[in-house]
C-alpha cells in the first residue's frame, strides 16, 4: 500500500452529495479525515457523528493518506458529479 495524501476539496451541500462522500469515506481502508479549513476543525469523516459536526455551509476537505483510498473517493465523486478540486 503506497501512502500519499491526496485532499479533495467541496462543498457538502445536498443531502446527496453528503450521503455520497460518506458512503466513500466508510469503504476506505485508512485514515481519511474531513476539515473546515476556514473554521481549523478536523473530524475523522468516517464517524457519521463527527462528520455532520462539520459546518456544511463552507468548504469542507476530505483527506487521503492511501492511494487505494483517493481511487474510492474519486470514483464515488466522478460517478456521482460530484463538483471538485484537488489540492
Amino acid at each position: 500500500m503506497m501512502l500519499m495524501t491526496r485532499k479533495y476539496n467541496m462543498m457538502l451541500n445536498s443531502l446527496t452529495v453528503q450521503k455520497t462522500v460518506f458512503a466513500a469515506t466508510e469503504r476506505c481502508g485508512g485514515e481519511v479525515v474531513a476539515e473546515n479549513e476556514s473554521d481549523g476543525y478536523t473530524v475523522n469523516a468516517k464517524s457519521v457523528l463527527g462528520f455532520f459536526s462539520l459546518n456544511l455551509n463552507k468548504p469542507v476537505t476530505i483527506v487521503t493518506n492511501t492511494e487505494r483510498d483517493a481511487e474510492i473517493i474519486e470514483a464515488a465523486l466522478k460517478k456521482n458529479n460530484v463538483e471538485y478540486s484537488v489540492a
